[in-house]
């Protein structure tokens, strides 16, 4: 069985969103979207809008702007499949806190944030440090937004 998440890609004044996994090596395709498992009874938007609010503080439901679906990715391992959306933020949010309020349940890192750094980042440097599956749904935004 595929597991199946989603997450958002955020972008505000052309800059956007990428978080760093607690405990990950600091290279090349350790940073991530803020993203997370589909839980039962949600639908991915759901899912990306929980897991964005619990890993990054930003509550999209909050956020002024538009929302649209990029598509579905399958890593690499073809073990895993995310449904990324965009968030195209109208609001000036870059300075909003991005505390991470969901922790790591087993393991080592148990009681650890599951992301220990969110950064606002151009889309060139996202695409160097994100995950293959993350940087290949950022990648179908050819579009910038113009600065509000």
């Amino acid at each position: 069985m595929i597991d199946h998440a989603a997450g958002f890609i955020i972008r505000c004044k052309n800059k956007y969103l990428i978080c760093h996994p607690f405990g990950h090596k600091w290279g090349k395709g350790n940073w991530s979207l803020p993203k997370g498992h589909i839980a039962r009874g949600e639908n991915a938007l759901q899912a990306a809008a929980r897991e964005t609010k619990e890993e990054c503080g930003i509550d999209i439901n909050q956020v002024k702007g538009e929302i649209s679906e990029i598509g579905t990715f399958t890593y690499p391992s073809g073990k895993k499949k995310i449904t990324v959306f965009l968030l195209d933020s109208e609001d000036d949010i870059l300075n909003q806190k991005t505390p991470c309020s969901s922790l790591i349940s087993k393991g080592p890192f148990s009681g650890k944030p599951e992301i220990d750094l969110s950064a606002w980042v151009s889309k060139a440097d996202a695409l160097k440090k994100l995950h293959p599956a993350s940087s290949a749904a950022l990648s179908q935004i050819k579009d910038e937004k113009k600065d509000i």
